[in-house]
């Protein structure tokens, strides 16, 4: 909620007159500048650190993506990983949504938040290594999150093609 209304009070800043008058009342509304977040340089995990990885999608739920991701959120070794869903879309009550929950550290339902909010969760609060985006170009995307960069590895799986996008390099294929 906090980050909803950061958000929210810095969507508009005033500006004064313009240098050279520019044609702007004083106190005027302008855009802020976009919010695009900053990571640390990659760097080897400290000794008994875990790699954090996020999973985003409006699919955790009784949908093809769920069940063919069923047992992929349980596998990661939780020594060596921690993992947080991001749930775009709310619970469906499926025994698909209940599973993944279970199988997973954090599983945070993220449908009313803002991307900005989401975006700054993913990168201090959870502090993410890596975020694996699982609904490219379809329906309940917020690929507006990914473009904010909350963490500094950002991977499309699941989606047949390239996103084309700059702010997700890495895509899983076979």
């Amino acid at each position: 909620a906090a980050a909803q209304a950061e958000v929210a009070a810095g969507a508009a800043t005033t500006a004064g007159t313009a240098a050279g008058g520019g044609g702007q009342a004083a106190g005027a509304l302008q855009p802020a500048a976009p919010l695009c977040l900053t990571h640390p340089p990659m760097q080897r995990l400290a000794s008994g650190e875990r790699l954090r990885v996020g999973y985003m999608s409006s699919d955790f739920g009784d949908h093809p993506l769920s069940h063919l991701m069923s047992s992929v959120f349980g596998l990661h070794d939780r020594q060596r990983v921690e993992v947080t869903c991001y749930a775009l879309s709310p619970s469906d009550g499926s025994r698909w949504r209940t599973r993944i929950e279970g199988e997973v550290e954090h599983c945070l339902d993220v449908s009313c938040w803002s991307s900005a909010a989401i975006a700054r969760h993913m990168s201090a609060a959870s502090r993410l290594h890596a975020l694996v985006d699982l609904n490219g170009f379809t329906r309940g995307a917020r690929t507006e999150v990914l473009a904010l960069r909350p963490a500094p590895l950002q991977i499309s799986y699941m989606f047949p093609a390239s996103m084309g996008a700059a702010f997700i390099p890495h895509i899983v294929a076979d």
